[in-house]
């Protein structure tokens, strides 16, 4: 990377540190429009595209990432948060096709590693949708690189598959430098042995994939407490694995030295299990953002939710929009699930704050959902067109 490069993503990073992002987005921006050919132009779009990604700005992530590999398509790490990005617009298919095609550009550049990674984000997609094919492409990526988290997919995928034992001796063979067991991750290891020290080590192991935690804290202020306050925050406190083994954990607590909370934002179907943890807790706090809400609304009638900041408004809008999921209860979108009014596009969700990308036109930025749905240039541009005259904005398409 040219040290003009390096400079750029200094000057951004600092931005972000200091809170303000949307200027290190713009800083990028104008590099790109005064540097658009040149071939550092790839890699200051793949920066880009990643602070996007932070910004939750997928869609503008993919224009970006596919602009840069029309300069540097064998910048394999591209295709790779192309992929990530697609995947996360729901356009999985397209996904899949970025990390084969990045995996194509490397061949002959003998880097395993990075053909190992795009394969093991193809192998993790198809991991619940077809089994049989994720097995495949994953043997693929570890065949060429023994790497963690594919390891964990696949022993997981084995297990789940019932295929025995789940360190296939050929994997062992091709790297015999590795224990794979190490890469079983923390739950599949208890399903292994109850093996103390080797349990340790599978953790240790799983850690180190994880970031690092900060080297020093600040000072502690003097404890107000008699007793030592630990808290406990999942949305698991229900019939799932982290309460089946962290109950007995809650419940071993000294109480002579410990006062222990439950935040919770789990189902609260009273099954057995939530009720033994609930019990364990000496104190209980519920943390959903929505409770005990009854609402119908009829075709044709015209509601407003009106209440503090903080109420749980904009959740239930978002509920509806199917951008949250309810952890327990039911909504239905003129009669069917979010989800499914959502694939049907049978309503329209204005967000509070502008959505727009200022470099784009009125008519681009009307166009751009178009745009990732796949219709036509020529439906794109109907399309748009009819909506901005609908809404008395004709004449304003060329406007930023």
């Amino acid at each position: 990377m040219s040290g003009d490069v390096q400079a750029l993503t200094a000057q951004a990073k600092a931005l972000e540190v200091a809170g303000q992002p949307q200027q290190a987005v713009q800083l990028y921006r104008d590099w790109l429009n005064l540097h658009p050919n040149t071939p550092q132009a790839g890699a200051v779009g793949f920066f880009l595209g990643v602070l996007l990604r932070n910004l939750k700005d997928s869609a503008g992530a993919v224009l970006v990432y596919e602009q840069a590999l029309r300069l540097s398509p064998k910048l394999w790490q591209l295709w790779y948060n192309l992929g990530l990005a697609q995947e996360a617009l729901g356009q999985g298919e397209l996904a899949v096709r970025a990390w084969q095609k990045g995996v194509d550009q490397l061949k002959g550049q003998n880097n395993p590693q990075a053909q190992a990674q795009l394969l093991m984000q193809m192998g993790r997609f198809y991991e619940d949708k077809e089994p049989d094919r994720a097995m495949a492409v994953l043997e693929q990526s570890l065949r060429l690189a023994p790497d963690p988290g594919a390891a964990q997919h696949f022993l997981a995928l084995r297990r789940k598959m019932c295929l025995w034992p789940v360190v296939p001796e050929w994997l062992q063979q091709a790297h015999p430098q590795q224990d794979f067991r190490l890469f079983m991750g923390p739950f599949m290891a208890l399903a292994e042995t109850d093996d103390p020290d080797f349990l340790g080590q599978v953790v240790r192991s799983f850690m180190l994939t994880k970031p690092a935690a900060p080297q020093a804290l600040p000072p502690a202020p003097p404890y107000r407490h008699e007793r030592l306050r630990i808290g406990y925050l999942s949305a698991d406190f229900r019939w799932h694995a982290v309460s089946i083994l962290m109950a007995e954990v809650f419940e071993l607590h000294d109480r002579s030295r410990v006062d222990v909370y439950g935040f919770d934002y789990s189902d609260t179907q009273p099954t057995p299990m939530r009720q033994r943890v609930l019990a364990a807790f000496d104190h209980h706090v519920p943390v959903h953002a929505l409770a005990d809400l009854d609402l119908a609304i009829e075709p044709g009638e015209f509601v407003s939710l009106i209440g503090p900041s903080g109420c749980g408004k904009t959740t239930l809008l978002r509920v509806i929009a199917d951008l949250e999921h309810i952890t327990s209860g039911s909504v239905l979108v003129n009669g069917v699930s979010p989800h499914e009014a959502r694939l049907a596009r049978a309503y329209g969700y204005v967000f509070q704050a502008p959505a727009l990308f200022a470099w784009r036109t009125v008519l681009g930025n009307v166009k751009l959902p178009l745009q990732i749905q796949g219709k036509s240039a020529a439906d794109c541009d109907r399309i748009a067109r009819e909506h901005l005259e609908r809404v008395g904005l004709a004449g304003f398409e060329s406007k930023f």
